[in-house]
């Protein structure tokens, strides 16, 4: 299961290469990439890919994974 310290680490990479991240009014977590699109993902993921999955849609929108 993804923990909420790896969401938050993840979070904290995205900020440093320009994304904006905040919650939405459901509690979702909203990242704003630098080319301008936004995605929605769970702030509280339980599936073990959680994460991945994230990155990887991420990575469609300019993430650099490290």
């Amino acid at each position: 299961m993804t923990s909420r310290k790896e969401a938050r680490q993840l979070a904290k990479r995205a900020e440093e290469q320009g994304w904006i991240v905040d919650y939405s009014n459901g509690g979702h977590l909203r990242y704003k990439s630098p080319d301008g699109k936004t995605l929605f993902f769970s702030s509280t993921p339980s599936d073990t890919r959680a994460l991945k999955n994230q990155i990887s849609v991420m990575s469609k929108h300019g993430f650099i994974r490290q």
